[in-house]
């Protein structure tokens, strides 16, 4: 996905839009595709907890930088980051 952050990118103005209705605190379940663009505009120091499909609480923004870890992945299959208190979980199949 393209992550650039031009102010003539629509999905980027709709994920600034979608920003700007969270509250401080809430807990916010994102999912694939544009809503994966919601961390970049959300502020760190707003106390909102963003939750991935795949079941990481605590999603930052992705990133193109060497430090990310290209296992750490949000529900669009980008890299992406965990806060410091991040947490997430693992759930385990198994075949009948």
């Amino acid at each position: 996905m393209n992550t650039s952050r031009s102010p003539a990118d629509p999905r980027h103005v709709i994920a600034r839009r979608a920003a700007r209705e969270v509250s401080r605190g809430q807990i916010i379940n994102l999912g694939i595709g544009l809503p994966t663009l919601i961390p970049h505009y959300v502020d760190a120091a707003s106390g909102v907890w963003i939750h991935s499909e795949n079941g990481i609480l605590g999603v930052g923004p992705s990133g193109d930088d060497d430090a990310l870890d290209s296992e750490l992945i949000d529900a669009g299959a980008g890299t992406c980051r965990s806060c410091p208190a991040g947490r997430w979980s693992i759930a385990r199949c198994r075949s009948a």
